[in-house]
């Protein structure tokens, strides 16, 4: 939210209807495509990229290993660019999809982050008088008797709305955010679209193992809804700004209630430099270390205190105060160096429960304690009741030693094939699970992590989580005695019913009804390996018989039904070859949905 105009320039009075000619090199999403092509434009996309992977993977097998790398970060060009393309002209959630992707140099490749970033400043505008006629709805009354002046030319774009600069009868200088036109149908379709990919996911990959996708993407769809509503978003920045008010180097910027309705968000304008703008930071004189360090402990304190996490700290929504002698709308004083965060659409919720779990997860990591981890982990449902536990216990310790001990740097100098190695060996365990009420904190923190990691490779964790670890610790001590009480009356508790227990296992026991259950993840797995294959032979009747089927039908001249056959067999085949058990369960699922929508 930054201009480099003159404001009494920028903010003249502007003819309302019909509204100016757009600049040619800015346009808006083509909105003039029917919902149905919309939506295969959407799919073909995604058809698109999993065509490339199956294809190197084809290649890969055919020519060799290096073959295949050869050409990867071409494809992976290819990929961002088809992307990008894509998001710009359609616009909707793949503008918002890309902007998370671009900040995650954790996990992608230097060709996307490098190609999507772009997408934090190219999201084309709208018309001028699209943008007038959705306030002046909004209100009901013409926008010149809302705000003393409104800028023509927009401040920022995003995937929902777009915000303009304005002044009100008072002389404050705001941002005015405003919803896109038909923006409730865009997401309507994007998001059925999405859901047929969560559909091929949960069919063809082994996400649907890992991840329960139905519920990820219901949260996701539900988030994504209440950003439609600019009320809620007011509510949530107001509970930052009251989160924050001790917090001294972490500003939230005021809610102006009069101009805020369900599509239109009036905030105080804050003149501050984009958190990546490397350039105007070092020429400033600003410490990115400093800067890592209030985003950091601002994260902190959100998942431990706060209970509300900002879900997308994109760099197009934090922003950093340069100027000396900055006063706010509220009249605070802002030393260069603070931390301004702007958009809490999409917020993720932490129960008491949880931030006690967070606590002592942090704790744990502080201290390297990998007993604790692991605890905290399971109370939070991140590891699986079938997981290893000896296995996963070496791996978090040789990650503990080596990702919190270093610097980005220093990890960087490691050998990065051993640490690719043993992070994949470690995920491919099935270990871990993410619980779909957690998907906005891990894209904030996946968020983060990229953010931080582009500001101070050589950031220390260790360093940032010390003084909170000492705080957390010396909180612990205070409640020491209420916690000794409550472990002596568990204690208790425990010895009391010992006696009725033990009846109850020797009574089961002469009765010939106890049951043992055994923690064998071996046995598991080869219990997992069987039904696959009985999955998978049972997939390759089926096909058989449809093919046995279609060809009776066809030889008797019922062709289509015979082509329906074929087709049946075809499918039926190509799951059994790819995922037997998978395949079978998400038939099984998705008969389940159909019958409770009938």
């Amino acid at each position: 939210m930054t201009t480099t105009s003159d404001p009494n320039e920028i903010l003249k009075p502007r003819p309302v209807p019909g509204g100016p000619p757009r600049p040619e090199n800015v346009r808006s999403a083509d909105r003039r495509l029917s919902r149905r092509a919309r939506y295969w434009a959407v799919m073909r996309l995604f058809f698109s990229i999993a065509g490339d992977f199956l294809l190197e993977g084809v290649k890969r097998r055919l020519f060799g290993q290096g073959f295949a790398e050869r050409r990867h970060s071409a494809m992976m060009r290819r990929q961002a660019t088809r992307f990008h393309g894509t998001a710009v002209r359609m616009g909707g959630l793949l503008i918002k999809l890309g902007q998370f992707l671009s900040s995650r140099v954790d996990l992608l490749p230097e060709e996307y982050t490098d190609e999507l970033a772009k997408l934090q400043d190219e999201v084309p505008a709208e018309d001028y008088a699209d943008i007038i006629r959705t306030i002046e709805a909004e209100f009901g009354r013409p926008v010149d008797q809302v705000y003393a002046s409104f800028s023509q030319e927009p401040v920022a774009a995003a995937s929902l709305g777009q915000v303009h600069e304005a002044r009100l009868a008072g002389g404050e200088r705001v941002a005015v955010k405003v919803q896109r036109p038909r923006i409730d149908e865009i997401v309507d379709i994007d998001l059925a679209s999405l859901r047929q990919v969560v559909t091929m996911l949960e069919a063809f990959t082994d996400w649907g193992r890992r991840f329960d996708l139905d519920l990820v993407f219901d949260e996701f769809a539900s988030t994504v809804k209440k950003e439609l509503d600019y009320i809620e978003e007011g509510r949530n920045a107001d509970r930052f700004k009251r989160n924050f008010k001790g917090f001294r180097e972490v500003y939230i910027p005021k809610v102006y209630w009069e101009q805020t309705t369900r599509r239109v968000l009036t905030l105080e304008f804050i003149d501050g430099i984009k958190i990546t703008d490397f350039s105007a930071i070092d020429a400033a004189g600003l410490s990115r270390a400093e800067i890592v360090r209030i985003l950091v402990e601002s994260y902190l304190e959100q998942m431990i205190y706060h209970g509300i996490i900002h879900a997308d700290p994109h760099p197009g929504n934090v922003f950093i105060i340069a100027r000396e002698g900055y006063v706010t709308a509220t009249g605070r004083r802002l030393k260069p160096g603070y931390v301004v965060f702007i958009d809490f659409g999409m917020v993720g919720v932490v129960t008491d429960s949880d931030k006690r779990n967070f606590k002592r997860l942090f704790l744990g990591v502080a201290a390297k304690d990998i007993g604790e981890i692991m605890a905290a982990a399971q109370s939070l449902g991140f590891i699986r009741p079938t997981a290893n536990l000896d296995a996963l216990r070496r791996s978090l310790a040789w990650i503990i030693e080596r990702f919190f001990t270093n610097t980005l740097h220093e990890i960087y100098r490691l050998d990065l094939e051993e640490i690719l190695y043993e992070l994949r060996d470690l995920m491919n365990s099935h270990a871990f699970q993410f619980p779909a009420n957690f998907i906005f904190l891990g894209r904030a923190v996946g968020t983060l992590a990229g953010l931080t990691t582009s500001i101070d490779p050589d950031v220390n964790l260790i360093k940032l989580f010390e003084p909170y670890a000492r705080d957390l610790i010396e909180e612990d001590h205070r409640e020491g005695g209420g916690a000794l009480r409550q472990k002596l009356l568990s204690l208790g508790t425990t010895l009391l019913a010992l006696p009725g227990l033990a009846e109850k296992v020797l009574r089961q026991a002469e009765c010939g009804e106890l049951r043992v259950r055994i923690n064998a993840p071996e046995l598991t797995e080869a219990y997992r390996r069987q039904e696959a294959a009985t999955s998978r032979l049972s997939l390759m009747v089926l096909a058989g018989s449809l093919f046995v089927g279609g060809s009776i039908f066809w030889t008797t001249g019922h062709k289509v039904i015979g082509n329906w056959g074929f087709a049946g067999a075809a499918l039926a085949a190509f799951l059994a070859l790819r995922r037997g058990d998978r395949s079978v369960e998400w038939i099984r699922r998705h008969v389940r949905r159909m019958r409770r929508s009938e």
